[in-house]
């Protein structure tokens, strides 16, 4: 009875795949807050952006407090979030969508409009 059987490996492999696309994502937030970055980094051109370069930093950020609340000064801060992802599909060139929800006070320009 081997008719078939590359047609029965390449049926059963088709199947092991499409399972294993339709996994469930998963993420979580293992930190958050200000932070300080390394000296150490490789610049990348990032042709969308207004200074056409970017940086790959090297090693990961320190944080410096763990917060959600960002207080505006006049050389900035930094504010990022670090989040582990699992189940992400094995294919090459797979996307995720990633939303991103940023909640903020209205800010009150001089003349009274928001």
């Amino acid at each position: 009875m081997k008719r078939y059987p590359k047609l029965t490996w390449l049926a059963l492999i088709t199947l092991a795949c499409s399972a294993a696309a339709n996994a469930d994502i998963q993420g979580r937030i293992v930190g958050y807050g200000t932070y300080t970055v390394t000296d150490k980094y490789k610049t990348f051109k990032t042709p969308g952006s207004i200074s056409g370069l970017g940086r790959g930093y090297l090693e990961p950020p320190t944080f410096t407090a763990v917060t959600d609340r960002i207080r505006a000064k006049k050389n900035g801060v930094r504010f990022g979030i670090v989040f582990e992802l699992t189940n992400l599909p094995k294919t090459q060139h797979a996307t995720v969508g990633i939303v991103l929800v940023v909640k903020y006070p209205p800010v009150h320009k001089p003349d009274g409009t928001t």
